[in-house]
């Protein structure tokens, strides 16, 4: 990993070195079932014990599947923060911005079964954003009934025109935290269009999942 950025907080620092390697100690874990390489290679991983061996083989692997190693400053990044939270919780991230750039796309999710799958996928950010969708526009039929991955694999794509991801190990990262064909329609115009820039919504989102002091 590079030196750390100069005037930086040292303690941030080793607190994002250490994430880091818990993520990469941790990396078949957090990838989604249908890259079918690394699904098969999961057992085997799994069964390494903890220790120099086993590390030494997940960067393997991450330089293979991801490319270069990250640096701090590039750990210390918006969508850095994001891939050291692990699968599940980035994508409760990526559908809450997906649904934050849409106001309105929540209110027509009324089906009882996708309804729920959204409340379940966000948590403490379903209902901020459900009260934030009552004057936006709505979508079409089919894309109401869209489940929080679909809504994920629309939030990855929101970053990616934006520009958020910068780094391409950790573009790659969040990638294969995806289905690795999205369930979605990624050309315009058949992408919902977003009403609001990711990277205006994009740091309220973190705020969605804080648990009240």
């Amino acid at each position: 990993m590079n030196a750390a950025a100069s005037g930086a907080d040292p303690q941030a620092l080793a607190a994002l070195a250490r994430a880091f390697q818990r993520r990469l100690d941790e990396l078949p874990d957090h990838v989604d079932a249908s890259w079918k390489r690394a699904a098969a290679l999961r057992p085997l991983l799994q069964a390494l014990p903890a220790g120099a061996a086993r590390r030494g083989v997940m960067r393997h692997l991450f330089s293979q599947w991801c490319g270069p190693m990250p640096g701090l400053q590039d750990l210390q990044s918006p969508c850095g923060h994001l891939v050291l939270l692990g699968r599940v919780p980035m994508l409760s991230r990526l559908c809450a911005l997906a649904l934050a750039a849409r106001p309105g796309a929540l209110r027509c999710c009324v089906e009882r079964p996708v309804r729920k799958a959204l409340e379940r996928a966000l948590g403490p950010a379903f209902g901020p954003l459900r009260e934030g969708a009552a004057g936006g526009m709505p979508v079409r039929a089919d894309v109401a009934a869209w489940m929080p991955i679909q809504w994920a694999c629309v939030g990855y794509v929101d970053l990616l025109r934006a520009g958020l991801w910068r780094q391409a190990a950790l573009l790659r990262l969040a990638r294969l935290g995806l289905p690795s064909t999205l369930p979605v329609p990624t050309r315009e115009p058949w992408l919902p269009a977003a009403t609001l820039a990711a990277e205006a919504v994009w740091p309220r989102v973190g705020l969605l999942f804080e648990e009240p002091a």
